[in-house]
């Protein structure tokens, strides 16, 4: 992990700087030292359900960030909707009310340059919480750096995916959800 140490400096001599009255000096040392990054509002909810099922696919359902295995996107809604008690998830992801896996372990899609293009070279997959934790940082902001599909060949898998379908095939009911929908449709389409 990179050794973020510089930028904790840059911040400590901009307090300092700040006390002895030198707003002049805490502009420029902020300015060089740690310089202020818009957010850049990344595009990835705009990638069909099937874009992003060629992308997991690629990638193994395996976060490139860390190595864990991820699931397709419906898998563990299925499981809050059969076990509402013991795995809760709300609508809008509240964190009291949604159990944690959903953020652990849900597959999604990560821009690795955010202010390129969203293409298949510029695309990985990730957990929700990944996600989150990289938000609009870069890797060398974080030290991190992306698994290769070399490195990540032994544990490659299919993120449930067969299993959602045969689940789905058995328990049509669950079609009424539309996540569960989409992304039904997205991989019957893909095969």
């Amino acid at each position: 992990m990179t050794n973020n140490n510089s930028r904790a400096d840059a911040l400590i001599y901009a307090c300092l700087a700040l006390e002895a009255g030198s707003i002049d000096a805490v502009k420029k040392i902020i300015e060089t030292g740690f310089p202020f990054s818009q957010y850049i509002k990344d595009e990835d909810k705009t990638l069909s359900e099937a874009n992003q099922l060629k992308i997991f696919r690629r990638d193994g359902f395996i976060d490139r960030f860390t190595g864990q295995k991820v699931f397709l996107p419906p898998v563990l809604p299925i499981l809050s909707i059969k076990l509402p008690d013991v795995f809760p998830n709300h609508p809008n992801w509240k964190r009291d009310e949604t159990h944690q896996a959903h953020e652990m372990f849900n597959a999604t899609i990560k821009k690795i340059i955010p202010n390129r293009p969203a293409d298949e070279f510029n695309l990985v997959t990730v957990s929700s919480k990944t996600k989150f934790v990289v938000a609009n940082a870069t890797l060398e902001d974080l030290g991190w750096k992306i698994l290769s599909l070399e490195e990540i060949a032994d544990i490659r898998w299919d993120g449930m995916t067969n299993w959602f379908v045969n689940y789905v095939d058995e328990n049509r009911d669950l079609l009424e959800t539309s996540l569960i929908a989409r992304w039904y449709k997205a991989v019957q389409n893909s095969d």
